[in-house]
């Protein structure tokens, strides 16, 4: 009885104080960690391309870290605004004297010696005209990027319905291999635009065809892009999706496009947290292959 007696006033003594001290060591590690929980929601937030995401200030706050992030987040978001402003003012800007040179170059005699000289002045008139047309939606694409409207979509009708739509602009056929009844949550202008860069850049480098494809794997959903051309060397795969980089003189020998065109798929696909790689296709050219896993709805 008396040893019984010794244990019950040993734990009330020792016990239950250190046992009340590890249960509010949990109670603080929980809170703590939660409290950085809902600072990384807003990390995720600003990587998303949401600058106007903000860490919690009052009772969730950790002591002035998340001041600190607000400040950095309002200084990442004001500086991304005013560079968006700049870019396209200046694109604006382009637009008036691209339009006057080439007014100016229709009022000048063609019959005369000049002809070839100004049919080149019209190509590079043409070439800043799209090059000011891609800026504009490049820089469209990053600000509105965090504004995006995701919604449930049959993915296979899509892609079939909007390939059928680009085929008459393309100056070679479209094979499709398309399994039926693919649902996807995605931006369906972004995802579009994704499929219209993508075939466009094919169908500048196919020799005969373009084969799109849309198949799932298991959890797994990938679209590729294929054409029969040369296809891209390993050490500029990577690089193609950097804006205003191109690897035409590779490819063909002569100039397509700006740039840009990949560097926007990068873009939109990086919102929907996917990713896009670039292989030898089975036709000889390029493939790219995009893994949209993150957005499969079964």
């Amino acid at each position: 009885m008396k040893d019984n007696v010794e244990t019950i006033l040993f734990f009330i003594q020792y016990g239950l104080p250190l046992g009340l001290i590890l249960f509010l060591f949990l109670l603080h590690t929980l809170w703590l960690q939660y409290r950085l929980f809902r600072l990384e929601l807003a990390s995720k937030l600003i990587a998303k391309g949401q600058l106007s995401g903000r860490a919690d200030t009052g009772l969730f706050a950790i002591g002035r870290v998340n001041e600190t992030f607000n400040h950095m987040a309002e200084k990442l978001e004001r500086l991304f605004a005013q560079q968006g402003h700049m870019i396209r003012a200046i694109s604006h800007e382009l637009k008036t004297p691209i339009f006057r040179l080439q007014l100016k170059l229709e009022l000048l005699d063609k019959s005369s010696n000049n002809e070839k000289l100004i049919y080149e002045l019209f190509e590079e008139c043409d070439e800043l005209d799209t090059l000011v047309h891609e800026i504009l939606e490049y820089s469209k694409v990053e600000q509105f990027s965090s504004s995006l409207n995701f919604t449930e979509i049959n993915l296979s009708n899509s892609l079939q319905n909007y390939a059928k739509s680009i085929e008459k602009y393309c100056n070679h056929p479209i094979i499709l291999d398309v399994q039926q009844s693919i649902f996807a949550r995605v931006d369906n202008a972004g995802i579009k635009r994704v499929i219209h860069n993508l075939v466009v850049n094919a169908d500048k480098y196919a020799v005969e065809q373009i084969h799109v494809s849309l198949l799932r794997q298991g959890r797994r959903l990938l679209l590729t892009v294929e054409d029969d051309g040369i296809g891209i060397a390993k050490g500029k795969r990577e690089l193609v999706f950097q804006p205003f980089y191109t690897v035409d003189e590779s490819r063909t020998g002569k100039r397509h496009g700006v740039g840009l065109g990949l560097a926007i798929v990068k873009e939109i696909l990086s919102s929907h947290d996917a990713n896009v790689k670039i292989s030898k296709s089975q036709f000889g050219g390029a493939c790219l292959t995009i893994d949209l896993s993150s957005c499969f709805v079964e």
